[in-house]
């Protein structure tokens, strides 16, 4: 700013007088000592009016700038929106590829081996896999990891986490699961639907009613506990949301009592970081930052949703999808006003190979802006939110080996965006193999 004054003697030499040409202020925008340590209110206003004097100077000279800032400031919500939106699904710069994954080559599979866990010590050996049975498992962006949840009646009693790591490429223990001795009566809390000798969760199946969190960051189940399994030979119905924290081991259960069935369908929205339930008569707006059921209210499709179904939440359009079948889609448009004003609506046209399906089990493919999944016999299905078309895909794989892509286990699918790859487990009859799958690169 001191340069219009370098070439007039006469106003160079009154700066110096004035002590107005930096001495008044440094290049990092503080007061000098002893400015800051006097009392002088006629210096610091005459300071004052030299700076003003020289913002405006500066400003005649480059109206382009200020014009700029003006728009930057008009339009600084929207951009902000807009930011949230794109930042949705994009994943922190730390998180490096796993070189076989992400060098796939289209519309290929590749077997990860069989599906690995810890049985609670006393239960058969290998029944741990049984935890795919009506659940899923969910991608974790804040650790680039699979977490899972599941198991519960008539199946195994594993209450553990499950992560599957992408450097070792393998599902693990978080901890050890309880104990088939730990499994009775006497050890279970009923309100809070875990056991009170660890204060873990029993297993349930949690069909797609998983979620992480955005800003706590956390591991939600939204389901209660369930029936019977075979270490536990009693019922374990009740109604909890259990917060799991990944960095510090630890859960929190809130003994809530939420007005969602338990096949009802969940989704994160990043945007305002609320969980999304879809519940056979309404739509549930859960906030787990205050672990509280903000709202629930009609959607309007009660006898057209189904049991056991799946959300997805597509961020092109700020939009969630519900798959009842493949001839059967809603559309739930989220009103950013008034989320009561929010909408479900059936998608009408669908057209291209529209698939059959028992349960659906999908995830959102922010390389190729897709949701896919669902894969069964060795195919997979894609459907497009834009042609609203359904693409089916016959899945390469190596061949040679024992393992095929098969049929994936009800909702046990997600997409991995560092390595652009979808992650999923196939079901008792195909081995219970995990696969990882690329659509397109």
């Amino acid at each position: 700013m001191t340069s219009c004054y370098r070439s007039l003697a006469g106003l160079l030499l009154l700066c110096v007088m004035l002590n107005g040409c930096g001495a008044g202020s440094s290049d990092s925008g503080t007061i000098p000592d002893s400015a800051e340590n006097t009392d002088n209110t006629n210096s610091v206003t005459d300071n004052s009016n030299i700076e003003d004097s020289h913002e405006s100077e500066e400003s005649n000279g480059s109206s382009e700038n200020d014009n700029s800032e003006e728009e930057q400031e008009e339009s600084s919500e929207e951009e902000q929106q807009e930011e949230s939106q794109e930042n949705a699904n994009q994943e922190p710069a730390e998180f490096a590829q796993t070189p076989l994954l992400a060098t796939l080559p289209d519309n290929t599979a590749v077997d990860l081996g069989g599906y690995t866990c810890e049985d609670p010590q006393g239960d058969m050996e290998g029944r741990c896999g049984g935890i795919t049975d009506y659940s899923g498992f969910v991608y974790d962006r804040h650790r680039h990891q699979m977490l899972q949840f599941g198991g519960g009646h008539a199946t195994t009693m594993n209450n553990s986490v499950m992560a599957f790591d992408f450097e070792t490429l393998s599902w693990s223990n978080l901890y050890t699961p309880n104990s088939c001795d730990d499994m009775s009566e006497g050890n279970f809390n009923t309100e809070t639907q875990t056991w009170s000798s660890t204060g873990y969760p029993s297993a349930r199946h949690t069909y797609d009613l998983m979620v992480v969190t955005e800003t706590t960051k956390e591991f939600a189940l939204l389901r209660g506990g369930g029936g019977w399994g075979y270490c536990a030979q009693f019922e374990m119905y009740g109604s909890a949301i259990s917060h799991y924290d990944v960095d510090q081991s630890q859960w929190n259960v809130l003994p809530i009592d939420y007005p969602w069935t338990g096949y009802s369908s969940a989704e994160l929205d990043p945007i305002d970081d609320v969980v999304v339930v879809v519940s056979p008569h309404k739509i549930h707006i859960y906030d787990p930052n205050s672990g509280e059921v903000l709202t629930s209210f009609s959607h309007n499709q009660s006898g057209h949703l189904s049991d056991s179904r799946n959300l997805v939440y597509y961020p092109p359009t700020d939009t969630m999808y519900y798959f009842v079948n493949g001839g059967s889609v809603f559309e739930l448009v989220i009103d950013r006003e008034d989320i009561t004003n929010s909408t479900l609506m059936p998608v009408e046209g669908i057209n291209g190979d529209i698939p059959e399906m028992i349960e659906t089990g999908f995830a959102y493919d922010s390389s190729n802006e897709i949701i896919g999944g669902g894969v069964r016999d060795g195919v997979f299905y894609v459907f497009d939110p834009v042609t609203q078309e359904w693409i089916s895909k016959t899945i390469n794989y190596d061949e040679t080996g024992a393992a095929r892509p098969g049929t994936q286990a009800f909702h046990s699918t997600d997409y991995d965006p560092i390595n652009n790859v979808f992650i999923y487990i196939t079901g008792l009859a195909d081995g219970r193999h995990t696969w990882a799958y690329k659509y397109k690169n």
